[in-house]
């Protein structure tokens, strides 16, 4: 197992315990996984730091080494969307410039002091296995390895590509799709052939539902081209479907607008439209933690929504995958309003506790 899916399975498995042993655990971990010694003072917990003659400030955990303070971490409950602000005073006061903050994901900061703290960057690291960011942060952040500038140059490059993302997708519009078009048939066909070929031809861009839709004109209502045309609004309706998905972050944010508090962690599957399963293969570790699963039903515009509560289901219960055992192999489909994996012939109904139209 690496050491960033070690911390997250720590992470869920003591997200709902007491600060004190959140604080613990992450001093444990900044020793045993992070390579920093407790013993040589390179972990200092809860230092008491003089502001003024009265005020006093006791940043969580401040990591050193040779007798130097590399960065501070501030520890929140996992289930807060926490502030930054008392993060950047522990920085300004012991005058470092990377700070960690902890709590629904990880922030790594590189704290730059030419900067207003609301223009500050960071990387955000979800909780998820596997997670590229976070394999990344360990790496970072490990003894052995740590560098300020590495860690400013990575945040800078996250930063720059999210930036970057935003700015493909506002100028994708009507006007670039006809240009793209237009270029990619003129190899072939005269100007004419292709504006004939496309003036009954509408596109329209949703960049919510992130696919492109192209509608087929209508035609005439003679009965071979009715035929015709239901069969091509099948097509084009099924195209649609299959290309349109909702985000891992939009199907939480419509989860918690509809009181459901999910983790950054859970399991998400669409409808597959062609034999209507939902498939997946999350985790066997998962069934020890409070288990969220999300069904995706794109056709009717709905999420199902289960929390399987930890070792409601055993090991020797659910399939796993033959090639990589590890991985549950579920496939779940609806009939009747239950819902059954095939696999193992698990009945996940009883674990519905909401379903939510969008």
């Amino acid at each position: 197992m690496s050491k960033w899916n070690k911390i997250v399975d720590y992470f869920n498995k003591y997200k709902n315990y007491p600060e004190q042993t959140i604080q613990k655990l992450w001093e444990k971990m900044f020793s045993e996984i992070f390579g920093y010694s407790s013993l040589d003072g390179e972990i200092d917990s809860q230092r008491n730091v003089v502001i003024g003659s009265r005020e006093r400030a006791i940043p969580d955990i401040i990591i050193r080494l040779e007798n130097k303070d590399l960065f501070v971490v501030e520890l929140k409950q996992s289930n807060v969307n926490c502030g930054n602000e008392q993060l950047f005073s522990y920085l300004k006061i012991l005058k470092t410039d990377i700070g960690i903050l902890i709590c629904d994901k990880i922030y790594l900061y590189y704290y730059d002091y030419t900067k207003n703290d609301e223009d500050q960057i960071k990387l955000e690291i979800l909780f998820e296995y596997d997670n590229p960011d976070g394999e990344k942060f360990v790496e970072l952040i490990e003894k052995q390895n740590f560098n300020k500038e590495a860690i400013k140059a990575y945040i800078e490059e996250k930063e720059k590509s999210k930036k970057n993302i935003l700015c493909i997708k506002k100028e994708i519009n009507e006007e670039l799709i006809h240009s793209l078009l237009k270029k990619h048939f003129s190899n072939t066909y005269t100007e004419e052939e292709y504006k004939q070929a496309i003036k009954d031809i509408n596109i329209n861009i949703n960049q919510n539902c992130k696919y492109t839709q192209v509608i087929e004109p209508n035609y005439p209502q003679n009965e071979f081209r009715e035929i015709n045309s239901q069969k091509n609004s099948y097509i084009l309706k099924k195209e649609k479907l299959d290309n349109f998905c909702l985000s891992k972050d939009e199907i939480k944010n419509l989860c918690i607008n509809n009181n459901l508090n999910i983790p950054a962690y859970y399991t998400k599957a669409s409808k597959n439209l062609n034999n209507g399963l939902y498939w997946a293969n999350p985790y066997i570790k998962y069934i020890y933690t409070d288990w969220w699963l999300i069904l995706d039903d794109k056709e009717e515009r709905k999420l199902y929504c289960f929390m399987i509560p930890a070792n409601s289901i055993k090991q020797n219960e659910i399939k796993c995958r033959t090639d990589k055992s590890y991985l549950i192999d579920i496939k779940i489909y609806c009939k009747n309003s239950t819902f059954i994996d095939k696999r193992s012939n698990i009945n996940f109904t009883k674990w519905l506790v909401k379903t939510i139209k969008y």
